[in-house]
């Protein structure tokens, strides 16, 4: 922190900061969904997995982001509640929009999967 300024020179970025960790819920996430719905998925569920990846990814760098300009303009108190809370705040978001596409490919497979099979 700058001390005339009262704001933000420079950050570091610490390896638990990676967005590691969501990639790897995420994963663990998907994978038992997809014990559930493999037949649904069909091959769908590579590319799925490979965008959930990558948003978890697109996520944590939004993160990172947003912590680094807000303690850039609003100094040190403003970066510290900022990293508290956004990283949890856009892992929920981004994840219920995926599983509420992932929930609706789903129900639209099986009643394909029904009135193909007559069940």
């Amino acid at each position: 922190e700058n001390m005339q300024t009262g704001l933000l020179d420079s950050v570091d970025i610490a390896k638990e900061c990676s967005g590691i960790d969501s990639i790897k819920i995420f994963t663990a996430a998907f994978l038992s969904v997809l014990l559930q719905n493999q037949r649904e998925l069909g091959n769908a569920k590579y590319s799925l997995l490979l965008a959930g990846i990558i948003m978890s990814h697109l996520s944590n760098i939004l993160r990172m982001l947003i912590v680094i300009i807000s303690g850039h303009y609003f100094g040190m108190d403003v970066l510290l509640a900022v990293h508290q809370y956004i990283g949890w705040l856009l892992f929920t978001v981004w994840m219920f929009l995926f599983w509420l596409v992932l929930d609706y490919m789903i129900s639209i497979n099986t009643e394909l999967y029904e009135v193909e099979n007559g069940s």
